[in-house]
Formats: structure tokens, C-alpha cells, sequence
């Protein structure tokens, strides 16, 4: 009787061990399929940037010395250079903002003169 219930626990103990492992799935014993060119994803193309206007980028280069002319205290340099922006591109704020800035020190510093 001891040997049954022995070997009973032991088929039980066996059946258990075995049925509560982890078994393959059709995924894990397949290697994975090559990407096909359906599922890859499609070429976005880069927006569209209009030309930059030559005149724009050099008026920018202008407004730049004129501010480099200003921080230097070169007032009527400044003021010319930023003139010679607005005639690149007129539609400048950044310049016209300059020539009112650089008349206002000229006159400030007249004033200051006399």
C-alpha cells in the first residue's frame, strides 16, 4: 500500500512539474518574418522652403554691423549702415528700429554739446 501511494505522489508530483512548464508557441519556435516593404513606413518628404532673397540676407548681415557699430558707440556709422539695410530691404523692422535708435543718440548727444 505504501509502494501505491508512493508511486501515486510521484506520477501526481510528475504530471504537475511537467504540465506547469512553459511551452513553445508557434511564435517562439519561428523565427520572425523579414520586414516587408508594406509594412514599412512611408518616406516623408522635407517641406518645402522658399528661396532665401539674397537682399534679405545681406540686409540681416547689414543690421548686424550696425548693431556692432552702435555697441562701439559709432552712432553715424550705425545710422548709415542700417540706412544702406532699409535700401536692401525696406521692410526691415529690425533696421528701421536701428535709424530711429541712432538718431534719437545723435540727437541726445547734440543736445549734450551745446
Amino acid at each position: 500500500m505504501k509502494k501505491i501511494i508512493a508511486l501515486a505522489v510521484f506520477v501526481l508530483a510528475f504530471a504537475f512539474v511537467t504540465g506547469c512548464s512553459k511551452k513553445a508557441t508557434k511564435d517562439e519556435t519561428q523565427p520572425a518574418p523579414a520586414v516587408t516593404v508594406a509594412q514599412t513606413p512611408a518616406v516623408v518628404e522635407a517641406p518645402v522652403v522658399p528661396p532665401v532673397d539674397p537682399n534679405v540676407a545681406a540686409a540681416q548681415q547689414k543690421y548686424l554691423d550696425g548693431l556692432k557699430q552702435f555697441d562701439n558707440t559709432d552712432y553715424k556709422g550705425a545710422l548709415k549702415t542700417w540706412n544702406d539695410c532699409l535700401k536692401l530691404d525696406p521692410k526691415n523692422e529690425d533696421c528701421a528700429a536701428g535709424v530711429r535708435a541712432a538718431n534719437d543718440m545723435i540727437k541726445s548727444l547734440a543736445a549734450k554739446t551745446k
